[in-house]
């Protein structure tokens, strides 16, 4: 079973995404490593 062609953007809030990890930093402190993770509503679709 093959994926059907899909055409799709994302729309980044660069801004967004940069005040809320300066708002973490500063409670965390600069000596705790942390990840982000990106992502959209959870429902994708897949239809095969």
């Amino acid at each position: 079973m093959t994926r059907p062609p899909s055409a799709g953007w994302v729309d980044v809030d660069i801004e967004a995404i940069d005040h809320n990890i300066r708002t973490v930093r500063a409670e965390l402190g600069d000596h705790v490593e942390f990840c982000t993770v990106v992502k959209a509503d959870a429902y994708g679709r897949w239809i095969g």
